[in-house]
């Protein structure tokens, strides 16, 4: 399989930016992390190897990218009008030296962009924003308002609001986007949504899912059993019901393999619906199972046409 490390110095963000490129032909997908994950996190985790046979055939070719959540939306130490403005140079940095990149290394017509939990915003925003440079939009688990409180999740902004906000949050400038042509061109963004039924961003998805259908642009959103996000500790057992073995672990350790677990199962299934995104798996194809015993995480994905593994 073709892997490339890459670093350069970003002017718009001033400082080194790395990314992974995986593949050497096909669909583009550019692929954001989740809030604590780096741009090796899909080659560490496992997603990158369960995706071995479709890159080695060329028909996809992944770069995974900076998400940056600890200097723009979770930087504490910066004023909230300081937050918002660092994550357009993000977005600047993506659209004037990412992109470019993956159309000078490859020239295939498809372009997707995935991501999960707060990787979903960054996708679907810039995604919403910018879709005449999108074919397709692959979002798991995300909040697509980080201004809204729920459980023991807060405004990121805490209560400051400006134009910035408005015009990257999906829930907020969508219900006033009067552009025929920027409408048109989501209408033509293939755009897929998942989401658990348990999750506490479950009624923001349904909202966005009214949003775009208000507009007639076409959507998937898929609801599944559980949820994605953490919002406080509770047994493992209790939030794992498909563990195989019962497992002895202290609180910290619950915590770390409970995080640890969904990250993965997240993962894979955005990645499962980016197969679906592709055309490559029935939507209805696939289930998981979790297992965990001699200090191993084992989850099997199965498919119709293959099994696929993960050992931790």
């Amino acid at each position: 399989m073709n892997r490339e490390y890459l670093r350069w110095y970003s002017p718009r963000l001033e400082r080194e930016m790395e990314l992974l490129v995986f593949g050497h032909a096909g669909a583009k997908v550019l692929m954001f992390p989740t809030r604590d994950g780096r741009f090796w996190q899909y080659e560490q985790i496992g997603i990158v190897g369960s995706l071995a046979e479709k890159l080695n055939a060329g028909q996809l070719q992944l770069y995974c990218i900076e998400g940056l959540a600890g200097e723009t939306f979770y930087g504490w130490g910066r004023h909230p009008s300081e937050r918002i403005r660092r994550h357009r140079a993000f977005e600047e940095y993506i659209l004037n030296e990412v992109l470019p990149l993956m159309a000078q290394k490859n020239g295939h017509e498809c372009t997707i962009v995935q991501g999960c939990s707060l990787g979903a915003f960054q996708a679907a925003s810039l995604a919403f924003r910018h879709p005449h440079l999108f074919r397709k939009l692959v979002a798991f688990s995300g909040r697509y308002d980080l201004t809204m409180r729920v459980e023991a999740f807060s405004d990121l902004f805490d209560g400051y609001y400006d134009d910035e906000i408005y015009f990257h949050t999906p829930t907020h400038f969508l219900p006033g986007l009067a552009c025929e042509w920027q409408l048109e061109k989501l209408r033509q963004l293939e755009i897929v949504l998942t989401i658990g039924d348990a999750d506490p961003f479950l009624d923001n998805n349904h909202y966005l899912s009214r949003l775009l259908a208000d507009k007639q642009i076409n959507h998937r959103l898929h609801v599944w059993d559980g949820r994605a996000h953490k919002a406080g500790a509770c047994s493992t057992s209790e939030r794992h019901p498909v563990l195989s073995k019962p497992v002895c672990l202290n609180e910290t350790e619950r915590d770390r393999l409970d995080g640890l677990v969904r990250t993965v199962i997240a993962l894979m299934r955005a990645t499962m619906l980016l197969f679906v995104a592709c055309g490559k798996v029935d939507q209805h194809a696939f289930h998981h199972a979790v297992g965990i015993g001699s200090g191993v995480i084992r989850l099997d994905f199965r498919l119709r046409s293959h099994d696929l593994q993960i050992h931790l």
